[in-house]
């Protein structure tokens, strides 16, 4: 019998809430279906199934809350080699479990036979809400305003697991890094005709990453060592109504035009939006930028948030009296704040890091990374 255990969703949350399941034992499963639908303290992730087979046993209950690590899926056995995509452990052992079954029915065969009115159902399906979830009203048959009620609900739920994660993860920061912070100012007129910033920046730190890869590393706290990270895996801050979240742009360190990166931050704005990220979206970065310049401020303090060793903070653009050579311009000036974690970067190498990601953006166009 195979068995898999939740994997880690991202920034090593300890633990995640099974919303949805989409199979039932003795049904059988192809490999990257879906598996199952979990809420961490960050967002509404689905599971692909790590492999093809017959499901044994559902060892955990629609609501309950998992532990990461935890068995919850067990797979007939089979003599196919596992495929899995989802990074979590898939464990061959003839163990036999004396529980009783937990098998959740298919939401998809069961909303076909709950009554609900045609407006329910089209605003569900939008917004991939489970009929057989939502409560109703006196009458039996689910109405607009109880699939509202159910997804208010829920979003009230999500927030708050936000709000309490970001208290942990502070809390986690505080504890463990030796912060420190260098700012700048970026001379931007170069710049010809309308650019767009976000993805300037995070071209820039592309480019800087290559030329000083030691910021795009993991501090691992036990060996007290830096390990550095193959991959650019940029976390970008975004605020939205229902929290703050740090999705991450992964695989950066292939070369990708303006356009494809726009692409990519306005796909995880949307996601953002209604919680709905993708695991890819929650790998743990490798460094983070927080762009408080598209609301308000100069220059920040922003937390290092391990094991990420860095996290850049690019404030609101300005024009401004500056010297340049020996004469004073109005310029167009983008500040810059590089917090960074002293256990494993030195100021010397924030400083070169700093010095190339200074040298690409104030170029009229992005250089080639």
């Amino acid at each position: 019998m195979s068995e898999f255990k939740l994997p880690d969703l991202g920034e090593g949350l300890a633990e995640a809430v099974i919303r949805e399941w989409h199979i039932e034992e003795g049904i059988e499963i192809e490999t990257d279906s879906p598996l199952v639908t979990v809420e961490t303290a960050k967002a509404i992730v689905e599971v692909p199934s790590p492999k093809s087979g017959v499901i044994a046993k559902i060892h955990a209950k629609s609501g309950s809350t998992v532990q990461t690590g935890a068995l919850i899926v067990s797979f007939e056995s089979d003599d196919k080699k596992n495929s899995a995509t989802v990074v979590g452990q898939l464990e061959d052992t003839n163990e036999i479990i004396n529980e009783n079954p937990t098998g959740i029915k298919n939401p998809i065969k069961q909303t076909q036979n709950i009554k609900a009115m045609p407006a329910a159902r089209l605003f569900a399906k939008k917004h991939n809400i489970d009929l057989s979830c939502v409560n109703t009203s006196s009458n039996r048959i689910i109405s607009l305003q109880d699939v509202e009620k159910h997804m208010a609900y829920n979003l009230e739920i999500s927030r708050k697991n936000i709000t309490n994660n970001m208290c942990l993860i502070m809390e986690k920061s505080k504890a463990s890094v030796v912060p420190a912070t260098i700012q700048d100012d970026i001379n931007i007129s170069a710049w010809k005709g309308k650019q767009d910033i976000t993805v300037r920046i995070i071209q820039a730190l592309v480019f800087a990453i290559k030329q000083e890869p030691k910021l795009n590393s993991h501090f691992e706290n036990i060996s007290k060592q830096l390990i550095a990270i193959p991959q650019i895996n940029i976390g970008i801050a975004m605020q939205t109504e229902n929290g703050l979240f740090v999705p991450t742009l992964t695989n950066l360190q292939n070369s990708l035009p303006a356009d494809a990166i726009r692409d990519k931050i306005d796909n995880l704005k949307n996601k953002a939006k209604t919680i709905s990220f993708e695991q890819e979206d929650l790998t743990t970065p490798s460094i983070i930028l927080s762009n408080i310049g598209t609301v308000a401020g100069k220059y920040a303090t922003p937390v290092v948030v391990p094991p990420s060793v860095a996290i850049i903070a690019t404030g609101m653009i300005r024009a401004i009296p500056h010297v340049v050579g020996s004469d004073i311009k109005i310029c167009n000036i983008l500040p810059v704040s590089i917090s960074f974690d002293h256990r494993g970067i030195t100021g010397s190498d924030t400083a070169l890091f700093l010095k190339h990601f200074m040298a690409n953006l104030s170029l009229d166009v992005a250089s080639p990374n």
